[in-house]
């Protein structure tokens, strides 16, 4: 497992918990927001801010398990998992891939040749825009650069959360 990618994205899933919490009981602008998201849930579209917090009593993890539905996911487990390895169920024949037991050997190539280095299980592999495009995501989208097109240690955490809310979505259109 690629832990540094791992706890990066754990951890912006933690802090978006933690910020809707916060914004439930805070200033109306705040709560205008947090109301927002909760809102589209049915659960919850016709309860008020106060209605949320007497009723769901929403903690951190309570959150978590919402993020993980709206990206979906059966829970923040089985999301936990994906966010393990993100591109298990991706693997495509028609897309010829670099594979790289060795993250050094993989960088290395990289910074020498481009692509996109992405892990799966305790290998690397580097691909091409057009399987970038074939899971769902943009080559084009700037994140790529802000992450230096490295997936296993990006050097944006925010940049590549975006990018695997992204893929998640992806895999599972509206």
């Amino acid at each position: 497992m690629h832990k540094i990618h791992y706890d990066s994205l754990l951890s912006e899933f933690k802090n978006k918990a933690e910020l809707l919490q916060k914004a439930l009981s805070s200033t109306k602008e705040d709560n205008a927001t947090a109301m927002q998201y909760f809102h589209q849930f049915e659960r919850f579209s016709n309860l008020s801010a106060q209605e949320i917090l007497q009723q769901f009593k929403p903690k951190s993890k309570d959150i978590l398990e919402l993020l993980a539905f709206e990206l979906h996911h059966s829970s923040f487990n089985d999301l936990k998992k994906t966010i393990k390895d993100p591109f298990f169920s991706l693997q495509k024949d028609s897309f010829h891939h670099l594979w790289f037991d060795k993250y050094s050997e993989a960088l290395c190539y990289l910074n020498q040749r481009g692509g996109f280095l992405l892990p799966h299980n305790k290998r690397y592999f580097l691909c091409q825009k057009d399987y970038i495009h074939a899971i769902g995501l943009s080559e084009k989208d700037n994140a790529w650069q802000k992450i230096k097109y490295n997936w296993v240690y990006p050097v944006d955490s925010k940049a590549h959360f975006k990018l695997f809310c992204q893929l998640l979505q992806a895999q599972h259109p509206q």
